[in-house]
């Protein structure tokens, strides 16, 4: 279990207006040097960064200039940026967690049912089979492949829930089903099954989240995110890749391909730009379903 600490609103504000322009924070601090006129001396560039990070952080609030300056950048009024909102502007991250989080728990043990000690040696083997699956899904359409898909996942949730084992083994168990959660979502959705794509990634979440798994849980709600863009609902589909990043943690926010790319997914979606989308499609949820935390924001999508 882990908590999203709250932000006070200017500064979560200030965080997700320059997210959605895809600017890093080392681009914001070239946009308040480049909104900055001849009587405003900045700081040095790495300064200023370091400032961005304690705004952003909601440590302390900017001062003039640069409250004009973030104004001038945004092109936002100053009192919107940074005044208190009459009423909330969507679902926090942390209650977007608690929603997906607040279902019928799928994972609950079996009653009544006999029990066998489950080992080293079952968790790799599972994890081989995931790993066969997700090989499969790069050769073999998503209709043909969503029975032996479900049948791993259900013989994972099956071990779990019918079995025991040691704390170390449990986790390691919850968090195959997430990643055979995450394929088996994939795969549905590829084959327009999205009601049963959408619940089976929420059961990934779930495991994911018991096993404390902050990357694989992050991977599965951009996995989310990006269906919900796919099939029409771009400001849901953003709330989620936001979710998906604040799970990821401070180390992996900025650099996180799920946010870069369900923020891209949702423009260009909004822009309607259908070619893009289709050429890119299989990328983007390869980046996602791979968990490529590594891509820099500015990188191009060819």
């Amino acid at each position: 279990m882990h908590a999203m600490r709250d932000l006070p609103g200017w500064a979560a504000r200030l965080r997700a207006e320059r997210r959605e322009r895809l600017w890093t924070q080392r681009d914001m601090a070239r946009q308040l040097a480049e909104a900055a006129d001849a009587h405003n001396r900045l700081p040095e560039r790495e300064s200023l960064i370091g400032m961005i990070k304690d705004w952003e952080a909601g440590r302390h609030q900017p001062k003039d200039p640069y409250r004009v300056l973030y104004s001038k950048a945004f092109g936002i009024e100053e009192a919107e940026l940074f005044g208190e909102p009459q009423t909330p502007v969507g679902r926090s991250p942390a209650e977007i967690l608690n929603a997906l989080l607040r279902q019928p728990d799928p994972l609950r043990p079996a009653t009544g049912s006999r029990r066998r000690r489950l080992g080293q040696s079952t968790i790799e083997n599972l994890t081989a089979r995931v790993h066969g699956v997700r090989l499969a899904d790069d050769v073999i359409a998503g209709k043909d492949l969503i029975r032996p898909a479900f049948r791993e996942l259900d013989a994972a949730v099956r071990a779990y829930r019918q079995s025991t084992y040691t704390e170390a083994v449990g986790r390691a168990l919850l968090s195959i089903i997430g990643e055979t959660a995450q394929i088996a979502g994939w795969v549905a959705s590829d084959a327009g099954e999205h009601q049963k794509a959408a619940h089976t990634y929420r059961l990934g979440i779930r495991a994911a989240h018991e096993a404390g798994d902050r990357t694989l849980e992050s991977n599965l709600i951009g996995s989310l995110a990006y269906q919900v863009a796919n099939v029409g609902d771009p400001h849901e589909a953003t709330e989620l890749a936001r979710t998906a990043v604040e799970v990821a943690g401070p180390s992996a926010r900025d650099e996180s391909s799920i946010f870069k790319m369900a923020t891209r997914v949702r423009q260009h979606y909004i822009d309607m730009r259908p070619n893009w989308f289709n050429k890119n499609r299989r990328r983007i949820f390869q980046m996602l379903i791979h968990g490529l935390f590594r891509l820099e924001i500015g990188e191009e999508v060819s």
